[in-house]
């Protein structure tokens, strides 16, 4: 009694584990012709046996016939019984590959015919007979449907210009443009436009920071590649291919980049360059031995590098300001380490503060409400929690500091715990106060501007580091 019942549901699994065998094989593309007729061989089996069962089988195919009886239905039978049971479209495929092999006499009559009974649907298992795809005298069905007269399905699209075209033909085909892909290709091609605009727009703050600073050679370089960046840009987006004019922009927006590269001085060469040391006699800062005052010249505008206090200050800043690091330990464990190249353990300090960006609730969308850490220098962990009272998302040690061999301090090192659930990017920075001067130092704070005098005394810096979790 069970052990019909038994070898049924063999059969039934057999069958859909094949039928998943061969949808995979499908999808590769290429394959081996003999697998997969073995494959189908072994389905078929499995179909004959289970079709044959009829009412007591557990799944009914092809409505109470057997696979016999489907094998000698015309293709018109077969489509509207697959039709009905869409379900099994799999098995219909199967059925028209493999067992269907005589095709329809007249095909591009039949095809008329389903067309003007609204049953192209038909050709879903019609395709599979390779000599179904061989329609003629379609050309004005191809022109309705490029006009957006008709929309068929897919694959009848796919049958209709897989036909030898005309020329006339050809060139409509490629100017075509049908409505949907129409519309989302335009967004696309201006959104991109538009960020290519944005992007090159930063340069006009870059260029405006430059000249800001004095450096009006990059400052122009900057102006004229954020022009050509831009036209480029909209080049593209409205003209849709680069083409001569789109690529002339393009490298010329890059060699405009490369030039501003080269004339942007670092703050170590604005330092040579605006002070005593300076090759450009128009810009060197001249010093009276006798009376050992300095001259500034005119278009000097680092007035406090005369001053050899504050000069010495700028390049301490530059060599030595505290460099800042997040390294990734495990898990949800970080570390936070300040290199300290400049520290004196008895009149020095170091601050750190680490700002956090965290996911919504939710995880919808992104949020940066997370108040900025000060990290201690002793006492027990800073914890950050969220406003709807997820506690310990974040946790920073108090800061620990390492020596040298001489017991100098040369890092100082902050452990912390992220959770990446919540948190998805940290920033850390850092500065270090040395017999009260600030590094590192902000050199806009050394240069008259629109002749307010330089304020090196607010000149308070910090040096950055941020990781994405």
């Amino acid at each position: 009694m069970f052990l019909p019942v038994n070898k049924v549901k063999l059969h039934k699994q057999r069958l859909t584990t094949l039928l998943k065998h061969r949808q995979k094989l499908l999808q590769q593309g290429a394959f081996s012709l003999a697998r997969i007729n073995v494959i189908d061989t072994q389905l078929l089996n499995h179909l004959y046996t289970l079709s044959d069962l009829k009412s007591d089988a557990p799944t009914d195919y092809f409505a109470g016939q057997n696979l016999t009886q489907v094998s000698e239905l015309s293709w018109q039978g077969l489509c509207e019984l697959s039709l009905n049971n869409s379900e099994h479209i799999d098995i219909y495929r199967l059925v028209a590959c493999d067992l269907c092999n005589t095709p329809i006499a007249d095909i591009t009559a039949h095809f008329n015919e389903l067309r003007s009974t609204e049953q192209l649907a038909h050709f879903t298992l019609l395709q599979h007979n390779v000599k179904h795809w061989q329609l003629s005298d379609l050309k004005a069905l191809r022109t309705s449907v490029m006009e957006g007269k008709e929309q068929p399905p897919a694959i009848v699209k796919t049958l209709l210009f897989s036909q030898p075209l005309t020329s006339s033909e050809l060139l409509a085909a490629v100017l075509h443009e049908y409505k949907e892909g129409t519309v989302l290709f335009i967004k696309l091609r201006f959104a991109a436009g538009f960020a290519g605009v944005l992007t090159s727009s930063l340069l006009i703050w870059d260029a405006y920071d430059l000249n800001k600073k004095g450096q009006h050679g990059a400052a122009l370089a900057s102006l004229i590649g954020s022009g050509l960046g831009i036209a480029s840009a909209l080049h593209g987006a409205v003209f849709v291919s680069m083409g001569p004019f789109g690529w002339a922009f393009l490298i010329g927006s890059i060699v405009s980049g490369l030039i501003v590269s080269y004339l942007t001085l670092t703050d170590a060469e604005t330092w040579a360059k605006y002070g005593p040391f300076s090759k450009d006699s128009s810009q060197r800062i001249q010093l009276d031995k006798q009376s050992s005052k300095a001259t500034v010249p005119a278009n000097n505008k680092y007035e406090p590098f005369a001053d050899p206090k504050l000069y010495m200050r700028f390049i301490t800043s530059v060599l030595f300001s505290p460099q800042v690091v997040i390294k990734h330990l495990q898990g949800t464990h970080y570390v936070i380490e300040i290199n300290l190249p400049l520290y004196n353990n008895h009149n020095s300090d170091v601050y750190l503060n680490v700002g956090l960006k965290r996911f919504a609730r939710g995880a919808q969308s992104l949020n940066v409400d997370i108040k900025p850490i000060n990290v201690p220098k002793n006492g027990q962990p800073i914890l950050s929690q969220t406003k709807w009272g997820v506690k310990e998302i974040a946790s920073l040690q108090p800061l620990q500091f390492q020596r040298n061999d001489n017991g100098q301090i040369t890092k100082a090192v902050s452990f912390g715990m992220f959770d990446d659930n919540y948190v998805f990017n940290v920033s850390a920075k850092a500065r270090v106060d040395i017999e009260g001067v600030s590094y590192p130092q902000k050199l806009i704070s050394y240069k008259t501007i629109d002749e307010e005098k330089a304020n090196p005394e607010d000149a308070t810096d910090w040096q950055s580091a941020v990781l994405h979790l």
